[in-house]
């Protein structure tokens, strides 16, 4: 099912996600940006982590790491969802490097245009990842489909602000 209209109005840009990995919950330019998806009402504590889950409505999910509490939680990734991956809506916003759901692994790879620091293949998914210098990226793929699943979003290695 495609993401509700309603929520796509409200999910941030793919700029605004990576201007606020890393920050801390009590961070005024991280409450602005996702004031519209209503965060506050939506914070789960799971184990040592704070999740924000809006995969079936806007096929993206928000992982804050544990310190204390969760004011004190810092978005530790933001991961972006394909239709019907952990029964989410598929993220109707931008992906990085001009990717779509429908790219192919040898697509991906192209339009990222340089190897992963690190890549895994099984029987049918993979997984690579990229280190940049605004943010990491961690991208789970079908190698049988040949279809993205699932876009990961991480902070730069030590960005972590509490």
């Amino acid at each position: 099912m495609p993401a509700d209209l309603d929520e796509v109005a409200i999910v941030p840009s793919l700029d605004n996600i990576i201007s606020i990995l890393g920050k801390s919950l009590s961070d005024p330019e991280l409450r602005l940006i996702l004031a519209p998806l209503k965060l506050d009402n939506n914070l789960r504590n799971v184990g040592e982590r704070w999740v924000a889950n809006f995969r079936i409505h806007a096929g993206v999910q928000l992982d804050f790491v544990e310190s204390g509490s969760s004011r004190g939680a810092s978005l530790a990734q933001v991961t972006l969802y394909r239709e019907n991956e952990m029964a989410a809506a598929e993220w109707p916003g931008e992906l990085p490097f001009g990717l779509t759901f429908k790219d192919s692994p040898e697509q991906m790879f192209a339009k990222i245009g340089r190897p992963p620091e690190r890549h895994d293949d099984s029987d049918f998914t993979g997984v690579a990842m990229w280190f940049f210098p605004l943010f990491n990226l961690s991208i789970r793929y079908d190698t049988v489909e040949n279809v993205l699943l699932m876009v990961r979003l991480l902070p730069p290695e030590g960005e972590l602000v509490s």
